[in-house]
C-alpha cells in the first residue's frame, strides 16, 4: 500500500499506515478495517491540515483517532525538532461519507450558530392511581412507619405488593389485557430508571431515594391524601452500631454503605447486616476478614395446627409432551392435591401455610427428578453438575435426586441418551453420576423403575412430611434478613446459635427469588463459565485459572503485556504453575487453546 507522493498530508497518513500494520497481524480486529477507512479518508482530502485535530471533520475518523493522531504527530515534532501547531480555533464541521473528497469545506460560508434555550429537566410524576404511582405511596408509607429514617424503608416485592395495592386500580400480579403480559408491577422499572427508587440486594429490596420521596410528598399534597397511619409491625433493622453516622441520601446506597464503614471491617448491600468483628475469632486477632452480625428480633412461632403442609409441583414436570397432567391427576387420586408453579429450582417441594394470614414457609425437603434420558443429556451439557451446585446453595437440608427409568434404560440405545455408538461410555458415565451425588455431595438417592412409581413415592413422603410437621412450632424468617450472600454460611448457623432448639424457615417467595438462576450468578461466576466453555478446561482447571486472574479483563490484559506469541502460548501454562496438579494441570496444549481463544491467533 505505497502513499502517493502527492498526498497532503503524508505524516498523518504514514502514522495510520504504521497502526495497520499493527493491527493486520491480528485475528479478527476491527481496528485494522476501521484504520483503512480512515487511511483511505486522509488520503483522498486534497487541503492540508493545520492540526491533526481537523481530521475529525473527515469521514471515517472520529475523536479517538483524531486524539491518536495528535499525541503521534506531537512524537513526531519532538524527535525532528519541529514546532507544534497550535490548535485552530472553532470547531471543523464533521464531513458525511457522501459529500464529495475533493471539494474544499473550509472556503464555505457557514451558517451562525443557532441559540439553544437551556432545557430543565421536567419533574416526573405518575399519572393517577396507576403502577407507579402506588409503588411511591407505598414505599413512602414505609418510610413513615420507620420514623422518617434517611435509610428509607425497606421492601421485598410481595410486602411492596400488598400496600400498593390499594392505591392502583390495576392488578400487580394479572395482566390487565388477557393478550399482554405487563402489569401495574411494570411500573418498578421506570421508577428505579428515573432514580426514584433503589432497588438492591438479592432478594431485590426497594426503598425511595431523595427524589422519589419529594415527588410522594408532592402527590401527597396535591390529591389532599391523608398522612398513612403509623404501621405495627417493627421497623427493619439497619445497623449494629447507633454511632455510625447516616449514610448520604445524595448517592446510591452501595456507595453510601461503604462510606460509613469503620476501617478494617466490610459492609454488605443489606440493610440489616453489617459485617464488624467478632471477639476471640481470626478477625479480632488481625485478619482481614470478618464474620457477619444480625441484629435480634423476636421469633414469630407458627404453633401446630395453626398451618397445613402442601406438595408443590413443577409446572414443568410432565409425563410426556402430550400427557402433560398426568402426575397431577395421579396424585390427586392418592389422596395429595399438589399446587402447580413454576419453581426457580428443584421439581418438588413442600411449604406450610398460615391459615389466617396466608404465608407459605418452605420446608426442608425438596426434590430433584430425572428419567434417565434427561440425566444423560444433562451429562453431557453440563447441567448436571449446574444444578447439583444450586441445589447446594439453596440452603435446604434435605436434597433428594429421584432417577427414573433406571432399569428400562439400555446403555448404547437411542432412547434420548446417545447414539448406539457410546453405550459403554454413557454407562460409566451414569454410574460415576449417581455415585457422586451420593457420596461427594451428600444427596439421598431415590431409584423408581417408571413414572408410577415415582408418584407412589411422592405421596408416601407427603403423608410422611404431613405427620412430621405436624407436631412441631415453625418460625419464618423474616424476608429482609436474607440475602444470598449470608443466608447459608451467616444467617442459618447465627439463628441457630442464637435459637437454639427453634426451627427457622424463609418465606417462599422471598426464597423462590433468592435461588433464581438468573439471580445467583456473579462476576466470577461467569467468568468460569466462560472458561468452561473452551474444550478442555474443566471446572478444577477454570477455577486454577481464575485464581491467577480474578476477571477476564486481568487476563486479556496479561496476555496483551507478553512480548512474543510463544510467550502468550504459554503464559497460562506457567501462571498456574505447580498448583496445577492432577486433574488441575494446564499442558502447553491448552494453554496454546485458551490464549487463542482470548487473544486470537496469529498470523
Amino acid at each position: 500500500m505505497p502513499d502517493q507522493p502527492t498526498c497532503a498530508n503524508p505524516v498523518l497518513l504514514q502514522i495510520i499506515k504504521q497502526w495497520i500494520d499493527v493491527e493486520q497481524g491480528r485475528a479478527c480486529s476491527n481496528l485494522y478495517h476501521n484504520y483503512r477507512k480512515a487511511y483511505e479518508s486522509l488520503k483522498a482530502h486534497p487541503d492540508v491540515l493545520r492540526h491533526p485535530c481537523e481530521a475529525e471533520k473527515l469521514p471515517y475518523i472520529g475523536k479517538i483517532i483524531s486524539s491518536r493522531l495528535t499525541t503521534e504527530y506531537q512524537k513526531y515534532c519532538e524527535d525532528n525538532n519541529i514546532p507544534m501547531p497550535d490548535v485552530p480555533r472553532g470547531k471543523p464541521r464533521k464531513r458525511r461519507a457522501t459529500d464529495s473528497l475533493g471539494g474544499n469545506d473550509d472556503d464555505a460560508p457557514q451558517p451562525p450558530p443557532k441559540r439553544t434555550r437551556k432545557q430543565t429537566q421536567k419533574l416526573y410524576v405518575p399519572v393517577y392511581r396507576s403502577g407507579p404511582y402506588a409503588l411511591l405511596l407505598a414505599l413512602y408509607e414505609e418510610q413513615l412507619a420507620q420514623g422518617g429514617s434517611p435509610v428509607g424503608g425497606l421492601m421485598t416485592r410481595k410486602q411492596l405488593i400488598d400496600v400498593a395495592q390499594k392505591y392502583c386500580d390495576s392488578s400487580f400480579t394479572a395482566p390487565s389485557d388477557v393478550r399482554g403480559h405487563f402489569t401495574a408491577w411494570h411500573g418498578i422499572e421506570c421508577l428505579t430508571k428515573k432514580d426514584l427508587v433503589w432497588a438492591r440486594g438479592r432478594p431485590r429490596k426497594y426503598s425511595l431515594s431523595d427524589a422519589g420521596e419529594e415527588v410522594a410528598k408532592g402527590i401527597m399534597k396535591d390529591n389532599k391524601l391523608p398522612a398513612p397511619p403509623p404501621a405495627t409491625r417493627k421497623p427493619l433493622a439497619r445497623s449494629t452500631s447507633q454511632q455510625q453516622p447516616a449514610p448520604c441520601r445524595q448517592q446510591p446506597l452501595a456507595k453510601s454503605a461503604s462510606a460509613v464503614a469503620s476501617p478494617g471491617s466490610t459492609s454488605l448491600l443489606s440493610n440489616s447486616i453489617t459485617l464488624v468483628p467478632v471477639p476471640g475469632s481470626s478477625t479480632a486477632a488481625g485478619s482481614n476478614t470478618s464474620a457477619p452480625t444480625f441484629l435480634p428480633f423476636t421469633p414469630t412461632p407458627w404453633p401446630p395446627g395453626t398451618f397445613t403442609i402442601h406438595l408443590i409441583l413443577d409446572s414443568r414436570e410432565v409425563r410426556s409432551k402430550t400427557d402433560r397432567t398426568y402426575l397431577q391427576t395421579e396424585l390427586s387420586t392418592r389422596g395429595v392435591t399438589p399446587i402447580t408453579r413454576p419453581l426457580h429450582l428443584g421439581d418438588t417441594l413442600w411449604i406450610a401455610r398460615h391459615n389466617t394470614s396466608g404465608k407459605e414457609l418452605i420446608l426442608d425437603y425438596i426434590i430433584e427428578r430425572k428419567r434417565m434420558d434427561d440425566l444423560v443429556g444433562s451429562i453431557k451439557d453440563g447441567r448436571f453438575h449446574e444444578q447439583k451446585w444450586r441445589l447446594r446453595r439453596s440452603g435446604v437440608k434435605n436434597i433428594i435426586y429421584l432417577i427414573e427409568d433406571l432399569g428400562n434404560w439400555v446403555p448404547g440405545r437411542s432412547n434420548g441418551g446417545g447414539g448406539a455408538d457410546d453405550g459403554g461410555y454413557m454407562r460409566e458415565a451414569v454410574n460415576t453420576a449417581i455415585s457422586s451425588t451420593q457420596v461427594v455431595n451428600g444427596f439421598f438417592l431415590k431409584r423408581t423403575s417408571k413414572v408410577d412409581d415415582s408418584i407412589r413415592y411422592l405421596a408416601r413422603m407427603h403423608s410422611f412430611l404431613s405427620k412430621l410437621y405436624a407436631k412441631q412450632t415453625l418460625y419464618p424468617i423474616p424476608s429482609h434478613l436474607l440475602s444470598f450472600k449470608t443466608y447459608i454460611t451467616g444467617l442459618q448457623p447465627h439463628l441457630t446459635q442464637m435459637y437454639p432448639g427453634k426451627d427457622f424457615y424463609p418465606e417462599y417467595d422471598a426464597w423462590n427469588e433468592l435461588v433464581d438462576k438468573s439471580g445467583q450468578l456473579t462476576h466470577r461466576d461467569v467468568f468460569l463459565k466462560m472458561l468452561m466453555c473452551i474444550r478442555g478446561v474443566s471446572a478444577e482447571k477454570a477455577i486454577e485459572i481464575q485464581r491467577v486472574w480474578k476477571t477476564p479483563g486481568e487476563l486479556f490484559g496479561a496476555f496483551e503485556g507478553c512480548k512474543t506469541e510463544e510467550e502468550r502460548w504459554e503464559m497460562v501454562m506457567k501462571g498456574v504453575g505447580e498448583r496445577g496438579v492432577g486433574r488441575r494441570k494446564i499442558g502447553t496444549a491448552l494453554s496454546r487453546k485458551v490464549c487463542e481463544v482470548w487473544w486470537g491467533k496469529g498470523e
